[in-house]
């Protein structure tokens, strides 16, 4: 997805879901740039399972907070940030990663 501004999650929860899992088991590479609304992938409660997700790019999203409450990925996720995120220690964790670039800008 590229340049969206009203988009705020790309898989809305819609009403109590009756899966536990979702799986998205042909998905490789995730591309979110220039969403300045999107604050999420996936909004709900239950598990996103990306079992062939190999890179994840979030570019100029600044409202994204994290990706997913619950999600399980393969060993070896790539993650590439914005710029600013260059600095932070090292992290797989895409959640761990958002929350560490909220943090700095609510900081600064």
């Amino acid at each position: 997805m590229i340049e969206c501004e009203s988009l705020t999650k790309i898989m809305p929860k819609e009403g109590d879901s009756f899966y536990e899992v979702f799986k998205f088991e042909r998905l490789h590479t995730t591309h979110l740039q220039s969403l300045t609304s999107l604050v999420c992938f996936y909004s709900g409660s239950d598990t996103l399972q990306l079992s062939s997700l190999k890179t994840v790019a979030v570019w100029s999203c600044p409202n994204m907070e994290f990706f997913s409450h619950r999600i399980q990925t393969r060993m070896g996720v790539t993650v590439s940030m914005d710029p600013e995120a260059d600095d932070l220690p090292p992290s797989r964790d895409i959640n761990t990663i958002l929350k560490r670039i909220s943090e700095r800008k609510v900081k600064i």
